[in-house]
């Protein structure tokens, strides 16, 4: 059996510190959490991983691409670096991904948090309806190439907000323009909400802290979390002002105060 490639991992704070890891969303890399991971690392072993065909992590078709796969992969890379059981802090698609991670190795997640995440769609017209939105998605990235598809993604109404302060949007996507075109086309068909096991009916198997954070500029995953909070009480839900989508992205100070603060509560529990 071939052994899986390890996730690439950035890091902050004290190893001997509790450890956070954080989670990046499509398109980003582990250095999108620096501004929250380096105020957080006075307190936290922060870790931010590359997700595959991401950042300084090669995109390995031997593996494969898949909920499943990245996460044996990311449980892999825990057990490389010597991380039993983690907190676990995860944006957009790395909220999907935490989230099924957490269900899938309960014992390695002590405590988790999900930023501007959906836990699944249950509809199957909304589900086939979302899979031909990311084909054309992929077709896009292959035939107008990234330059192109980055404008275009940044100004879909999801990310409106990021254009409240100037300067903002084109950084975030500067930051974005080392990615591969093609790698990115297979990931959107495959880590699509439309592929994704609706998770919505396994919300009240976790037994852990759990904190969702939305910005109060993002309707869509305003009214998501709130059902989240419904269908399990326990869930905590955090609305952050002047925020949209990106809320890591738009007001890192306020969601490192969110997170310091929930982790300070989670841990008299």
């Amino acid at each position: 059996m071939q052994k899986h490639r390890l996730l690439h991992i950035r890091q902050w704070g004290a190893p001997s510190a509790p450890p956070l890891v954080f989670l990046h969303g499509f398109m980003g890399t582990g250095a999108d959490w620096e501004p929250v991971a380096r105020t957080l690392a006075a307190r936290f072993h922060c870790l931010a991983v590359d997700w595959p065909g991401h950042g300084q992590t090669p995109l390995s078709t031997a593996q494969g691409i898949g909920y499943a796969q990245w996460n044996a992969v990311l449980n892999d890379t825990l057990t490389a670096h010597g991380l039993p059981a983690v907190t676990l802090i995860g944006y957009s698609m790395g909220g999907r991904l935490a989230l099924d991670f957490a269900l899938r190795y309960p014992h390695r997640v002590q405590t988790l948090a999900l930023i501007s995440a959906n836990p699944g769609i249950g509809d199957p017209a909304q589900r086939a309806a979302r899979r031909c939105w990311d084909a054309d998605n992929a077709r896009r990235l292959r035939e107008d190439g990234l330059p192109a598809f980055l404008q275009y993604w940044y100004n879909l109404p999801l990310f409106a907000s990021l254009d409240a302060v100037p300067g903002r949007k084109p950084a975030v996507i500067a930051r974005r323009s080392g990615q591969d075109a093609k790698t990115l086309a297979q990931i959107i068909t495959t880590i699509s909400p439309g592929t994704q096991p609706s998770l919505w009916p396994h919300l009240s198997a976790l037994k852990i802290p759990v904190l969702a954070v939305y910005g109060q500029l993002d309707e869509k995953y305003q009214n998501l979390t709130r059902e989240m909070s419904r269908r399990h009480p326990h869930i905590r839900t955090v609305g952050v002002p002047q925020a949209g989508h990106a809320v890591h992205v738009e007001q890192p100070e306020a969601l490192t105060k969110i997170i310091a603060n929930f982790l300070g509560d989670a841990s008299h529990e």
